[in-house]
């Protein structure tokens, strides 16, 4: 008789079990609320990480300071990074402008436009593509 309980316990448990795998399995599987993209917000701070972890931060050898700025455009974000107090003899700044989406769980970069700023004496002293000298 004994033998009998003990293996009727053995299968409800296991059924149980079974049970709640599939209750774990529908909660992590088919309830993921979806996140919409134009509820995602972008940082100053994450933008910078980005900025940083893509392109590098300003230190002793590169530049004196990194701005950041974060603008919103027809649902992209547009992060503009500007390395001033360039350590070059004739660019004193960098500008680095790029568009950002947040897409499946991670932020996108596309493709960068990069102008520079010309050290007094050395060239235009507005962001432009044309070179120093």
């Amino acid at each position: 008789m004994i033998k009998y309980l003990n293996i009727s316990l053995l299968i409800i448990v296991f059924i149980l079990l079974i049970i709640l795998f599939f209750i774990l399995v529908d909660y992590f599987i088919f309830n993921k609320e979806d996140v919409d993209s134009e509820e995602i917000k972008l940082s100053e701070e994450v933008a910078r990480q980005l900025v940083i972890d893509n392109w590098g931060d300003c230190d002793e050898f590169t530049c004196r300071e990194l701005v950041i700025s974060v603008e919103e455009k027809n649902n992209l974000w547009e992060i503009t990074a500007i390395y001033d107090g360039l350590f070059d003899d004739s660019v004193r700044a960098l500008r680095k402008i790029i568009s950002a989406f947040f897409e499946e769980g991670e932020w996108v970069l596309g493709e960068a436009s990069i102008t520079h700023r010309c050290q007094p004496g050395r060239g235009h002293q507005n962001f432009s593509t044309e070179f120093c000298f």
